[in-house]
């Protein structure tokens, strides 16, 4: 009775068993997180309008983010046509790459 395991150690030992899996040479997949995942991708501002326009408008969005897409797709066009076209408004955007750690 003492080799056995309870239910904790059990979890504990198969998660480590399972973690050293993953991070040896040939094994199956590499574990990550978001974190360190955009650290060597150049994110540069996306300038749009005239640089001197007395205005400037700055956007923090993710690529995959719904809500920005729906902004961009419904409401950047007129903002777009009214306010940086007409260069009263210089647009800034910053991509923020955020997914959540799924």
């Amino acid at each position: 009775m003492k080799n056995q395991l309870n239910r904790r150690q059990f979890i504990a030992t198969a998660s480590l068993a399972g973690i050293t899996a993953l991070s040896l040479p040939g094994g199956m997949a590499q574990a990550q997180t978001y974190r360190g995942l955009y650290d060597n991708i150049p994110l540069g501002d996306e300038i749009m309008g005239d640089v001197n326009a007395p205005v400037t408008l700055l956007e923090y969005a993710s690529m995959t983010c719904p809500h920005c897409k729906r902004f961009h797709e419904q409401i950047m066009p007129e903002i777009k046509k009214n306010f940086i076209d007409t260069g009263k408004v210089k647009y800034i955007l910053r991509p923020f790459p955020f997914d959540g750690d799924r």
